[in-house]
C-alpha cells in the first residue's frame, strides 16, 4: 500500500514498443527521504581526571590567585560566577573532549589477548586519520595476513 502512494503518475507510451510483447513505462515517484541523525548529541566534557601532579598545582594557582572570591552581594550570584571561573580555568589547564556520540561499549569483560587483537586491527583508523608512509605499510601488512 505504501508503495502505491509513492507513485504520482504512471504512463505506458502507445507508439514505442522495445520489443514485441513490451511497453515503454514512464512513471513519476516521489519519495519522503528521512534523515537519520546522531542519537546521543556529542557533549564536550571537561577532563577531570586530569586534575593531578603538575596539572593539579597549576589549577590551584589559579583559582587561588586570580578567582572572583571577594565579591559581596547575592549567594546565588556570587556561585555562579565561582562556578563559571572554576569551568573556565579547568578548560584552559586540564582541557576538554571532543565529545562521542557512540555509545560505549561492554568492552569490561574482554581479556588481555582480545584487547590486543583489537588494538592491533585498528590500523585502518590510524590509516584514516594519518596517511603517513609508516600507516600505509601497517596497513598492507594487516591486509596481506588476512586479519
Amino acid at each position: 500500500m505504501r508503495d502505491k502512494q509513492t507513485c504520482v503518475d504512471c504512463k505506458v507510451t502507445p507508439g514505442e514498443c522495445v520489443v514485441a510483447q513490451h511497453k515503454l513505462v514512464v512513471a513519476d515517484f516521489r519519495f519522503l527521504v528521512q534523515a537519520h541523525g546522531n542519537k546521543q548529541a556529542r557533549v564536550a566534557r571537561t577532563k577531570w581526571w586530569k586534575l593531578e601532579g603538575e596539572a593539579s598545582k597549576v589549577f590551584k594557582e589559579k583559582i587561588i590567585e586570580e578567582g572572583p572570591w571577594n565579591n559581596e552581594g547575592d549567594a546565588n550570584n556570587m556561585w555562579e560566577k565561582m562556578a563559571t571561573y572554576i569551568r573556565k580555568v579547568a578548560f584552559e589547564v586540564l582541557g576538554v573532549t571532543q565529545g562521542s556520540g557512540c555509545d560505549s561499549k561492554d568492552t569490561w569483560w574482554w581479556n588481555e589477548d582480545v584487547q590486543k587483537a583489537i588494538k592491533e586491527k585498528k590500523c585502518y583508523k590510524r590509516l584514516y586519520h594519518d596517511r603517513c608512509a609508516n600507516n600505509i605499510e601497517k596497513y598492507k601488512v594487516k591486509g596481506r595476513d588476512g586479519d
